[in-house]
């Protein structure tokens, strides 16, 4: 029967990538030992009072305003220094 050749040979480069694989015992090893040493360890954490949780609130609707100001200068500055290029560049080149 002929092309017993083609077939050894497909058949000799399937084991080979089979063999080059990856079993998986690198990554997956590390992630099941981490994640069995950790099942044994109950976490506590501490209660927010109402006055912390306040606290927090209003510096967060702090910064948040802070933030929107400093947004809308840069908007505004770098609407005003295009303008001026342009009406420059305009000018300058006689448009």
């Amino acid at each position: 029967m002929g092309g017993g050749g083609a077939l050894d040979a497909m058949n000799k480069s399937l084991k080979q990538n089979r063999a080059m694989l990856n079993s998986g015992s690198g990554f997956e090893k590390r992630k099941n030992s981490f994640y069995s040493s950790n099942k044994s360890k109950k976490w506590t954490f501490k209660k927010a009072t109402p006055e912390q949780l306040q606290r927090i609130n209003d510096k967060m609707v702090e910064l948040r305003k802070a933030d929107i100001r400093r947004k809308a200068l840069v908007l505004v500055l770098s609407g005003l220094i295009s303008i001026m290029l342009i009406w420059a560049a305009l000018t300058f080149f006689g448009f």
